[in-house]
C-alpha cells in the first residue's frame, strides 16, 4: 500500500491522503490557489489547457480530491486519471504518476497503455526510473502501442543506447505501426553523429521508401558530414546528389570539407561546385578553399591549370603556403617524369614573362619535386642561375632545397657558391628582420657534401662551422664522417667518434663497421666498448631537440 513515506522528504508532507481512506492519491497542495482569469474552472473542471501550468498544477489534484470525497473515495472516470497523468508528465513527476498508477490499481481502475505513455514521459531525463517503469510494464505484460515505441526510442537514444533503439526501432516496424517522422530523424542523426554513415543513410533509404515521406533535411546533412569525415564514398555521393536536388544549404565548414575531399578523389566538377556554393554564401575564397584546386590538376597532370590556379591565388592576394605547394613536389615525385618537370619549368618562365609576382613556395616546391632525378636534369640549377630575374626573394627553404640537390649531384662547388650567396643575402640584410640565417639543415646538407668527395677535409671545417653556430652535428653526418676516415686509415675517426659518443648519439652500428674492419678489438659477437651490448636492431638515436632558436633559424 502506498504511503508518504516513500516520498522524498520534500514531497511527503504536502500528501493529499485523506485520513478516512487509504487511497494512494496524492497531490502537491491542500489547498487551491487563487484563482486567476487563467486558473478559472467551467462545471468543477479545471480547464485542459491548465493541466501543464505548473502554477495551477496544485488545484488540480486539490479538485480531484474533492471529486472523489463526493463520490465516498470511489474511482476517478478513466479519463479523469488520463488528464491527472498527463499533468504529472508534462511536469516530470514520475514519483507523483507511480502514486497515481497505484491509486488506479487500488481502486480497481486496470492502468491501459496510455497511462503507461505518460509515464514514459514522465521519467524523462531519468535512466534509472525508465528501466525501472520499462521492467514494470515487461512484468505486467503490457503491449505497446506507437506512442509507446516512439518514447522508449527517444529515451533509448537520449540514453546514447542506440542499438538498442534499432531493436525497438525494428519490432515496431514488425508490429504494423508507423514510424514518426521525428523518430526516424532522430535514429538516423544519432547513428551518423555515432561515426556510422552508412548506417543513417540505411535507415533515411528505408523510412523514405517504405513511407513515401522525406525525413528533414537535417538528416541528410548529418549523414553527408559524417560520411565526408569517414571517407565513405557512398554516403557522400549519395547525400550531395540529394541536397543539391533539394537545394538544401550547407555551411561553410561542410563546404570546406567537401572541397578536401574532392581533392583526394581529384573530382574537379565537386570542387568548382562548392567554390560556386561559397559564393551563394558570400564567402570570400581563401587558401583553403583553392588549395584543394592545385591538388586536383596536379594529380591530373595539368601543370597549366595548377599554375592557374596560383595566379588567381596571387590575384585575390592570398599567400601560397608551404602546406598547399606541396602536392606539386608530391606530384612530380610520385610520377617521376621528366616531361612533367619540363612543364613546370615552362610554367615558371610563363608566369616570370606576365611580370607576376611568383610566391617562393611554389619554387619551393619545383625544387622538392627534383629532388629523383636531380643527377639527371640541370633544368634547377638554371633556376637557380635566373633567381635574380623572379619577381619573388628566395628564403632559407629556397636554399635548402638547392643545397639538398647538391647533395644528390655531389656539387661541393655549387653548394659553396650557394653558401656564398646565403651569406652575402645576409649581410645585405643585416638590419632586417627578414634576415637570411644558415640553420642546422643548411650546415647539414655541406657537412654531408664535403663528406663525399674524395678530399674530404673540408667536412671538419663545417663541422667545426656547425658548432660554432650553435647547431649540434647531425648523426648522420658523424656517421658517415667516421666510417670515411676508416676506409682512408685517417685516425681522426678516433676523436669523431669520440664526439658521437659525446653528443649522446648510438654508436652500435658504426662501432661494428670499425670492428669489421680491425679499428676495435674484438668481433662482431663481443660486447662493444664503453658499456654492455645494445640491441643489434637498435636504429641509432635521433639528434637531440634543437633549442627554440636554432629551430626558428631553421625555418626562416
Amino acid at each position: 500500500m502506498f504511503s508518504p513515506a516513500r516520498l522524498p522528504k520534500a514531497v511527503a508532507s504536502r500528501s493529499l491522503l485523506s485520513a478516512r481512506s487509504s487511497t494512494p492519491l496524492r497531490a502537491l497542495s491542500t489547498q487551491p490557489l487563487q484563482s486567476t482569469p487563467n486558473q478559472a474552472q467551467t462545471n468543477g473542471r479545471p480547464r485542459a489547457q491548465n493541466l501543464r501550468d505548473p502554477k495551477t498544477f496544485s488545484t488540480t489534484f486539490y479538485l480531484a480530491r474533492k471529486m472523489k470525497a463526493r463520490k465516498g473515495n470511489l474511482p476517478l472516470v478513466p479519463h479523469r486519471y488520463h488528464s491527472l497523468m498527463n499533468a504529472l508528465a508534462s511536469n516530470e513527476l514520475f514519483e507523483e504518476a507511480m502514486a497515481l498508477i497505484d491509486d488506479m490499481v487500488a481502486c480497481g481502475v486496470a492502468p491501459d497503455i496510455g497511462i503507461y505513455n505518460y509515464a514514459l514521459k514522465a521519467c524523462a531525463n531519468n535512466p534509472k526510473r525508465f528501466r525501472e517503469l520499462l521492467e514494470r510494464m515487461h512484468n505486467e505484460n503490457v503491449q505497446w502501442d506507437a506512442v509507446t515505441y516512439s518514447r522508449v526510442i527517444h529515451h533509448r537514444l537520449q540514453d546514447g543506447e542506440l542499438e538498442l533503439a534499432l531493436q525497438d526501432f525494428h519490432a515496431m516496424l514488425e508490429a504494423g505501426h508507423s514510424i514518426p517522422i521525428h523518430i526516424a530523424e532522430r535514429i538516423a542523426i544519432s547513428a551518423a553523429k555515432g561515426d556510422h554513415p552508412r548506417l543513417a543513410l540505411d535507415l533515411i533509404q528505408v523510412f523514405e521508401a517504405g513511407s513515401g515521406d522525406a525525413l528533414p533535411h537535417a538528416s541528410w546533412v548529418q549523414t553527408l558530414s559524417k560520411s565526408v569525415e569517414l571517407y565513405y564514398d557512398e554516403g557522400i555521393r549519395t547525400c550531395l546528389e540529394r541536397v543539391q536536388k533539394d537545394g538544401i544549404s550547407i555551411d561553410e565548414g561542410l563546404t570546406t570539407e567537401l572541397l578536401l575531399y574532392s581533392a583526394r578523389v581529384a573530382d574537379l566538377n565537386l570542387a568548382e561546385s562548392m567554390l560556386q556554393h561559397l559564393k551563394e554564401l558570400k564567402v570570400k575564397p581563401e587558401e583553403q578553399h583553392l588549395a584543394p584546386l592545385l591538388e586536383i590538376y596536379v594529380k591530373n597532370d595539368d601543370i597549366a591549370g595548377a599554375f592557374a590556379i596560383v595566379e588567381r591565388m596571387v590575384d585575390s592576394g592570398i599567400d601560397l603556403t608551404n602546406t598547399s605547394a606541396q602536392c606539386l613536389a608530391d606530384g612530380l615525385t610520385a610520377k617521376q617524369d621528366q616531361a612533367a618537370l619540363r612543364k613546370v619549368y615552362d610554367a615558371l618562365e610563363e608566369f616570370k614573362r606576365s611580370g607576376k609576382v611568383i610566391p617562393i613556395a611554389l619554387i619551393n616546391a619545383a625544387l622538392r619535386g627534383t629532388t629523383w632525378c636531380a643527377d639527371k636534369v640541370d633544368w634547377w640549377t638554371n633556376l637557380y642561375n635566373d633567381l635574380g630575374s623572379f619577381n619573388t626573394s628566395p628564403n632559407m627553404r629556397t636554399f635548402d632545397n638547392l643545397l639538398q640537390l647538391c647533395l644528390v649531384t655531389k656539387d661541393e662547388v655549387l653548394s659553396q657558391r650557394i653558401y656564398d650567396d646565403i651569406m652575402a643575402r645576409s649581410a645585405a640584410n643585416a638590419s632586417s628582420d627578414i634576415r637570411l640565417r644558415p640553420g642546422a639543415s643548411t650546415y647539414r646538407y655541406l657537412s654531408l657534401i664535403a663528406v663525399q668527395q674524395r678530399e674530404y677535409e673540408a667536412a671538419f671545417h663545417w663541422l667545426e662551422e656547425t658548432k660554432a653556430a650553435g647547431f649540434i652535428p647531425h648523426p648522420g653526418f658523424y656517421t658517415s664522417l667516421v666510417r670515411r676516415c676508416a676506409w682512408r686509415n685517417d685516425d681522426r675517426w678516433k676523436p669523431a667518434l669520440e664526439e658521437m659518443k659525446a653528443q649522446g648519439y648510438g654508436t652500435v652500428t658504426v662501432e661494428k663497421f670499425l670492428r669489421s674492419r680491425g679499428l676495435l678489438p674484438g668481433s662482431d659477437g663481443d660486447v662493444p666498448s664503453g658499456g654492455p651490448r645494445q640491441s643489434s636492431e637498435r636504429r641509432d638515436r635521433p639528434a637531440p631537440r634543437r633549442s627554440q632558436k636554432a629551430a626558428r633559424d631553421a625555418d626562416v
